[in-house]
């Protein structure tokens, strides 16, 4: 569905560009639902169309101590009435937002805390990392009772707790010092409560700091986020009666068990896996737009998910450069939306979306359907952060980055479906050692025009090929840092940028005869960008404060435009159409930015629209640019908090 002013914008438009938007049928997905922010909340129900999984809207969240920020950590009391998060207690069931208070009537802000599987007991940390425990009461959630100290020295700066189902232990994550070095290590510590003769005591210790806990209402089982050196961070399971560490190669966060204790859940990215603890079986499903992140289970058997009002409204406004009125597709999603590229065959437009917590890949149909989750599961490459279709659809470039700072990134291709909008299949290896831009991190890596070709920059400053049946090959080495600008419309030479200690040089390579060549040394090396005209011998450029146009092998540029005739001070990015005759230009004063259109023929510039864009792509046949548009929300959207049970989508999936 879309929103009144895209029905006015489409009904404006000529009936062939209406038959072109309605031209190819996407698929896969979520059942169709309104597509707008905070429209599907009114709903009340969504459904995976994919397993007929139904998420049910419980409430929304209009006060500002409702809302629940995207990392705040959330506990789900055992009967399902309150989220506790950051001293405060939320009803579920019924509006409220009470003080946790605690006993002596003192108000406080727990740093983690946990309830017991009947709701009878609570444990937390305080502020000081000094670990707590009293009785609770399962109908107001709140502890009552003396409170009284747990003894257990260490704890890690951002702890997690569990209890066992019995009452008998309670479970949390210690910082260790190793032995001999000032290096810190984390463990997790069993400390026996009251009945319990048997002494405290490390169950396991890892170089890095284990994520959260999740104990198996059974009690024979602990899962938590395990740190993998140098690699994604998995679920380990530990059996509580003894036994090696069991990793399970599941991506994510435990969030809880099934009733029975056969099954885990986890979520990773807007995507909840649940996997068979006997068996090792695993199923998935993808989170709908609407619903937000997972913030745990109750002992019902029911997860919940919360989607916080996002602080913009962003919308993907698709421009004709025919002449009719721009389409606005609004977008209900809370994260940064980047990269937008156009599907080949023009039915939809793909895009990242970033938060603090996950990456997401979406499919947004020209042809007025919903947005569509586009899955990316691809076994073997670990978690990509930024996806790249090739010209043909067929394929789908993407980068990993290993953990810690200045992780080493790697290139990976992987089929896909744009029927279904997913991979279809394990990755492969392309490049390794892959090299982030110089300037704003803009991607090193691109497909050649014949789909069949990866050109990317690797090591101290090498330029590489890789066919997509083959191992990769060095075309040039030039020690030098590299920014990688675009490949020519014939697919004969690549353009790209130079940076030494003091100067910077426009250069281009012919993928025949590999000669790297210098075509222009500006004298001020500032925001150097490029792109190719349509006859494949001309660059368009900005440098020395101007856009330029440079013959190769002609002499000088020519310049088309001052940044001071274009109101601009610094250009970003060039986007050339598909058939090269037109450039989108991201481009901008001081922090305002504006999207520029040129035709690479007449030399005419016009500005596209007056508002900042995160990246623009063109539709296949060169009619239309898309360019996603974040504004400042008019109106306090609700927070919805929605739930789903765990032994329905189980079922389904079994």
């Amino acid at each position: 569905m879309i929103t009144q002013a895209t029905k006015f914008c489409r009904a404006s438009l000529p009936l062939a560009v209406l038959g072109w938007l309605a031209g190819a049928t996407a698929g896969g997905g979520a059942e169709p639902i309104p597509n707008g922010p905070g429209a599907a909340g009114r709903v009340g129900v969504v459904t995976d169309a994919a397993t007929g999984v139904r998420f049910q809207k419980v409430r929304e969240f209009t006060s500002d101590q409702e809302v629940i920020e995207s990392r705040t950590v959330v506990n789900i009391s055992p009967n399902g009435r309150y989220l506790m998060c950051q001293g405060r207690l939320i009803g579920i069931d019924a509006p409220g937002v009470v003080p946790l208070v605690l006993p002596g009537g003192t108000a406080w802000n727990p740093v983690a805390a946990v309830w017991s599987g009947d709701g009878r007991q609570m444990a937390w940390v305080d502020a000081t990392r000094h670990l707590w425990m009293s009785a609770a009461s399962p109908e107001t959630g709140q502890p009552v009772g003396p409170a009284r100290e747990v003894p257990e020295a260490g704890l890690q700066a951002f702890p997690s707790l569990a209890l066992a189902p019995d009452g008998s232990r309670l479970f949390c994550i210690r910082s260790l010092k190793k032995e001999g070095g000032t290096n810190w290590a984390s463990g997790i510590s069993a400390v026996p409560l009251p009945g319990n003769d048997a002494p405290p005591g490390v169950l396991m210790e890892r170089p890095s700091p284990i994520g959260r806990l999740a104990c198996s209402p059974d009690g024979q089982w602990l899962a938590f986020q395990d740190p993998k050196d140098g690699r994604q961070a998995t679920i380990t399971l530990l059996s509580l009666a003894g036994g090696p560490p069991r990793d399970l190669d599941l991506p994510g966060t435990p969030l809880g068990w099934s009733a029975d204790s056969a099954w885990l859940a986890s979520e990773r990215d807007g995507r909840l896996t649940f996997l068979r603890v006997r068996d090792g079986r695993t199923g998935a499903v993808n989170l709908p737009p609407e619903t937000g992140r997972c913030l745990g289970a109750d002992q019902r058997g029911n997860l919940y998910f919360f989607r916080a009002p996002p602080g913009a409204q962003t919308q993907m406004r698709l421009w004709s450069l025919a002449g009719a009125p721009p389409v606005e597709l609004p977008l209900p999603l809370e994260g940064s939306v980047r990269r937008p590229q156009w599907a080949p065959g023009g039915g939809a437009v793909v895009f990242e979306e970033t938060t603090e917590a996950a990456w997401k890949v979406w499919a947004l149909p020209t042809n007025g359907q919903p947005l569509q989750r586009f899955v990316v599961d691809v076994p073997g490459a670990g978690s990509p952060s930024e996806i790249r279709l090739s010209p043909d659809g067929a394929h789908c470039l993407l980068v990993t980055r290993s953990r810690g700072q200045g992780g080493r990134q790697t290139l990976w291709v992987a089929p896909v479906s744009l029927k279904e909008w997913r991979t279809t299949g394990p990755a492969r290896q392309v490049l390794e050692g892959l090299r982030p831009g110089m300037n704003m991190g803009w991607s090193q890596y691109r497909w050649l025009p014949e789909g069949k070709t990866v050109v990317a920059v690797a090591g101290q400053g090498d330029l590489w090929l890789a066919s997509l049946d083959g191992p990769p090959e060095r075309l040039a080495r030039l020690d030098q840092e590299i920014d990688l600008w675009d490949c020519s419309p014939d697919g004969q030479i690549l353009a790209y940028e130079t940076s030494g200690p003091a100067t910077a040089a426009i250069g281009v390579i012919s993928l025949e005869d590999r000669l790297p060549m210098a075509i222009y040394t500006p004298r001020e090396a500032r925001w150097l960008r490029g792109c190719w005209g349509p006859d494949s011998r001309s660059l368009l450029t900005y440098s020395e404060g101007a856009i330029r146009q440079h013959s190769i092998g002609t002499g000088a540029p020519v310049t088309l435009r001052t940044a001071e005739q274009l109101g601009i001070d610094s250009v970003w990015d060039f986007y050339r159409s598909p058939q090269g005759g037109q450039a989108a230009i991201l481009a901008g004063r001081n922090i305002s930015r504006k999207v520029l259109l040129c035709d690479l023929k007449t030399g005419a510039f016009r500005t596209l629209q007056d508002e900042p864009a995160s990246g623009c792509a063109w539709s296949p046949d060169g009619r239309w640019v898309a360019c996603p548009v974040a504004r400042p929300a008019k109106a306090r959207l609700p927070g919805i908090l929605w739930k789903a049970s765990l032994a329905e989508m189980i079922t389904r999936l079994q």
